[in-house]
């Protein structure tokens, strides 16, 4: 049972409640559309099969998503495990894709799902050509990054040179047609970024200021950060 945040009444299936119109779909903080809009633009994706969307968010970071889902409260319903170790490493065997083929570790797959909300249908848009693409009016902001960073950025050193210091890359396949609508959304928000084939990149000092910029590391992911890197 969970309760709804406007009329104060619990309900085993809150989302039908709202889409019931027997309450209005609850208003979601400017923040929590941050973080929403982040998690999109890298692991998660929104399902529109019914009248009003909802999204979802698969990785294997456990610690992250139920991070995630205490901060989202009422508008998620739980971390779920999706696919054990073993069932990842039969994927791999049978030429999946994703996780299962690019992690030699096999880790187990977990799964947040959102509760449908029209905000979903918005960011639903995003699929209009057939894939995810990011809206040219995406506002870079620090919350957002760091979503965006967590799910499918990644840090780098250059081992052969000593003392070099870390520096970001965030993979964008989906986007390589669309550089000047990247770089400019990136210079908004006062980063110059640079594309390293599917994937964009800065320099060390620009990823020294989008560290700042973004803030201390979610709960999970502490290894993306430099003081916690080890190469």
């Amino acid at each position: 049972m969970t309760e709804c945040v406007n009329c104060g009444k619990d309900y085993k299936q809150l989302g039908l409640h709202w889409r019931g119109q027997k309450c209005d779909y609850p208003t979601i903080p400017d923040k929590k559309k941050e973080i929403l809009t982040g998690l999109l633009m890298g692991d998660g994706c929104v399902s529109n099969n019914a009248e009003t969307a909802h999204m979802v968010v698969m990785m294997t970071n456990r610690e992250f998503l139920e991070y995630i889902d205490k901060l989202m409260g009422y508008l998620t319903t739980g971390v779920k495990l999706d696919r054990t170790a073993e069932e990842q490493e039969k994927m791999a065997q049978k030429g999946g894709t994703g996780f299962a083929s690019d992690n030699p570790d096999f880790k187990p797959l977990y799964k947040l799902t959102f509760r449908t909300h029209p905000f979903f249908n918005t960011l639903h848009e995003w699929y209009s050509t057939g894939k995810k693409v990011w809206p040219e009016d995406v506002t870079i902001t620090p919350l957002l990054l760091k979503m965006l960073y967590v799910c499918d950025g990644s840090i780098h050193k250059d081992k052969r040179t000593e003392g070099s210091r870390p520096t970001i890359t965030i993979g964008a396949s989906n986007e390589r047609e669309n550089s000047e609508k990247i770089a400019d959304m990136f210079h908004r928000a006062g980063f110059e970024m640079y594309w390293s084939g599917d994937s964009i990149s800065a320099t060390t000092e620009e990823s020294q200021a989008m560290w700042r910029y973004m803030g201390s590391p979610p709960p999970g992911f502490d290894y993306k950060w430099p003081e916690n890197f080890k190469a």
